[in-house]
């Protein structure tokens, strides 16, 4: 990290920017530093919250085998390669929906977003795909235990009905940061890893008809109502844009 800040301080000096930077000019307006965390710290609670989610999730599982955690560690590892592009998408939307909504060509903005949601979905819809298909054949590449095999296809297959209908919560989350609305944001942050899905695999998870797959199925329903959140409150803040 020096050394990279040291490069940039280097190039900064030899070439001419349009921004000076000067220690005069480094004075904090409260207003700017407000709209900096108000988008910032949605984006750094999408990378805190799995952490906490993983750490909670271990212990609901521990009670009934730590071949669960072990379960549960894989799909994480997994669902990155899913998650990632679409993630990618939402980097690629956000400077596009920014300016768009500033400059109020809101015909733009609505179709960039819905590109994106397209563009999210199909590699959401192909991640299901894979996860109905050959589960058995993913877990594989990570463990050849038979009971971890048979665990984690089970789990794949049930957590996986949350990928496509995630495409909503994780573009419209992304929309919200761009047009600078980190409380939004941040709601719909917390309703897809925090709020809905750990009290849900608590609950379920103590159903004896049900077991140890509540805590997957608390995935999809989680994405679910988080979606739904989503898409009203984009409603409500663009007045019927979308």
């Amino acid at each position: 990290q020096i050394c990279t800040a040291i490069l940039y301080l280097i190039v900064y000096r030899k070439k001419n920017f349009a921004i000076t930077i000067h220690p005069k000019y480094l004075k904090m307006d409260l207003t700017i530093v407000k709209s900096i965390y108000s988008v910032g710290i949605p984006s750094s609670l999408m990378m805190i919250l799995p952490s906490i989610l993983v750490s909670v999730l271990n212990s609901i599982l521990k009670q009934f085998s730590d071949l669960y955690i072990n379960v549960l560690g894989i799909y994480f590892k997994l669902q990155t390669f899913i998650y990632m592009p679409a993630n990618g998408i939402v980097q690629g939307m956000r400077p596009i929906i920014g300016y768009n909504y500033g400059a109020k060509d809101y015909h733009r903005m609505k179709s960039t977003i819905r590109y994106s949601l397209l563009s999210a979905g199909i590699i959401m819809l192909l991640g299901t795909l894979l996860s109905m298909i050959i589960p058995r054949e993913i877990f594989m590449l990570f463990q050849s235990d038979p009971s971890l095999l048979s665990a984690g296809s089970t789990a794949l297959r049930i957590i996986s009905l949350g990928f496509l209908i995630s495409t909503i919560g994780i573009i419209f989350s992304g929309t919200f940061e761009a047009i600078g609305k980190g409380k939004e944001s941040l709601i719909i942050s917390l309703l897809r890893q925090f709020i809905l899905t750990i009290p849900l695999s608590l609950i379920l998870s103590r159903i004896p008809s049900i077991g140890v797959n509540g805590v997957w199925i608390s995935f999809p329903i989680g994405e679910l109502c988080a979606s739904i959140v989503a898409y009203f409150l984009l409603k409500k803040q663009e007045n019927g844009v979308l």
